[in-house]
């Protein structure tokens, strides 16, 4: 059976991985994406530690039950019914052992190996192991691209409330940050909902009122407002999305979205859901352009491991990350430009 390397994602996420440049402060209006954008990374974390805790505590419940037998009994060797009749002076013996040695449950990197090394070898032996194992590494790449294109969205929907005088007119070209990939194909349909001329969805008075739950009230929601008129699910959408908005001073912005790692998350992500991760046509033609996304024959299925894991997701939350900290720098240089009386 297949290495899963399970033992190579877990060091990335161990050494912080994710939040290693996650951004220490932001203004108060992309504090709430900010938390939203750090919990999901974090289930990142749960998601993929969850086997290494399992693993990890049930070493060192069966090392402490073998230590209170043989307290309680000077020997292992103990029958199934006299493990009934003393199941509870066990327990009891084991709380003590366990207070005594101070046990944790990941314990240090060193146990944290152990335990990952450990899965691996199980993987390589039982095939519901190397399933489970594999369905959890697939979880953490669609849980990738989820937290990307959230973050994504809310973050742009946030910026455009907190400065709509610059932002909600949106007057940039639609297709710069797409014209930056060269022509690169990305894993969905390049028909965004906007074009150069404006939005092909206009904003009716039955989304105002929905928006403002009946007050008309606009402040502080042109962001929400614009954000329907987008699709986000797609990266096409988002590209698009972004370069409507900034169309000014945004080159820190456009760099993070043009990243082509963006590509490779968004069609292995595709491939999976919507493909059960076997190559079609599609995933065939757009790979090249996706250069972490492995190359396959059509009808193959994709091989996950955590090396693949780690290529996939690593890359694009730097990109969350790096352009949580370019909206919020753009944000700050645009208020002191308008304190300033800067055009």
């Amino acid at each position: 059976m297949a290495d899963l390397k399970y033992l190579q994602l877990i060091r990335w996420l161990t050494n912080n991985g994710p939040v290693q440049t996650f951004p220490s402060h932001v203004i108060s209006e992309l504090a709430e994406t900010k938390l939203a954008y750090f919990e999901n990374i974090s289930q990142l974390h749960n998601l993929a530690g969850f086997g290494i805790r399992i693993e990890s505590i049930t070493r060192m419940m069966q090392h402490v039950g073998d230590i209170a037998l043989v307290n309680l009994y000077g020997t292992m060797d103990v029958s199934s019914e006299e493990m009934e009749l003393a199941n509870a002076k066990i327990k009891a013996e084991m709380a003590k052992v366990r207070a005594q040695r101070n046990y944790s449950h990941l314990g240090n990197s060193n146990a944290i190996e152990t335990s990952a090394t450990h899965i691996d070898l199980l993987a390589r032996e039982r095939k519901e192991i190397e399933n489970g194992l594999t369905a959890v590494m697939e979880a953490i790449i669609t849980a990738g691209w989820t937290a990307f294109e959230v973050l994504a969205s809310d973050l742009w929907e946030a910026a455009i409330n907190a400065n709509p005088r610059h932002l909600a007119d949106l007057r940039g070209n639609g297709k710069r940050i797409n014209k930056m990939l060269g022509g690169a194909k990305t894993s969905d349909v390049d028909t965004g909902s906007f074009g150069n001329d404006g939005p092909s969805k206009a904003v009716q008075l039955g989304d105002i009122h929905r928006v403002t739950q009946g007050s008309f009230d606009l402040d502080n929601k042109w962001g929400t407002l614009l954000k329907h008129s987008f699709k986000f699910s797609t990266l096409t959408g988002i590209r698009e999305a972004y370069s409507k908005a900034f169309d000014r001073n945004s080159s820190a912005i456009d760099d993070c979205l043009a990243n082509k790692s963006l590509n490779s998350l968004s069609l292995v992500r595709n491939l999976l859901v919507h493909k059960s991760g076997i190559a079609d046509v599609d995933y065939i033609d757009k790979q090249p352009d996706a250069p972490n996304a492995p190359a396959l024959y059509f009808g193959i299925r994709i091989p996950i491991d955590g090396e693949l894991v780690e290529s996939l997701v690593a890359p694009p939350l730097e990109c969350g990350n790096r352009l949580l900290a370019a909206v919020n720098d753009w944000l700050i240089t645009a208020r002191r430009d308008d304190e300033k009386g800067v055009a």
